[in-house]
């Protein structure tokens, strides 16, 4: 009877165990995502790399905290600044994408570059159609 008591007591303590065994191979940290004036930048997308999930984005004031494994790097990106792949923790410096700033013109059905429009372009104002009815928008 003590054999099995002992058994059964070796177990639970194994089990209990496991799991915070299986979490301590990483580490909480905790960083500043930076614009080249040095402002925050409130929603940058912070991911692990090689990860597809698990990622945050960071708050208003540029701060993230994420837990990674250990020796890992985290990419940094944000739209109209080049992704940055770091070390974890610190402040980062996002760079202008300066090259991806282009004119884009919205269409019914997506996107498009201004260069590659084939159509005609109109600009209507909200004060031109604010006395029109849905229906008549078209004509």
């Amino acid at each position: 009877m003590k054999k099995t008591h002992l058994i059964r007591w070796c177990l639970g303590l194994l089990l209990t165990l496991l799991p915070s065994l299986a979490f301590a191979q990483g580490q909480t940290v905790r960083g500043t995502v930076l614009d080249e004036n040095g402002e925050p930048v409130i929603g940058a997308t912070v991911t692990i790399v090689g990860q597809k999930t698990g990622g945050v984005i960071t708050n208003i004031d540029g701060n993230y905290e994420l837990q990674v494994p250990d020796d890992a790097k985290i990419s940094i990106s944000y739209i109209g600044y080049l992704t940055q792949t770091v070390k974890p923790g610190g402040v980062v410096r996002l760079v202008v994408d300066s090259q991806s700033l282009e004119e884009v013109v919205v269409v019914g059905y997506g996107t498009q570059k201004m260069k590659n429009v084939t159509g005609a372009v109109e600009t209507i104002s909200p004060k031109d159609i604010q006395d029109l009815s849905v229906g008549s928008l078209g004509d």
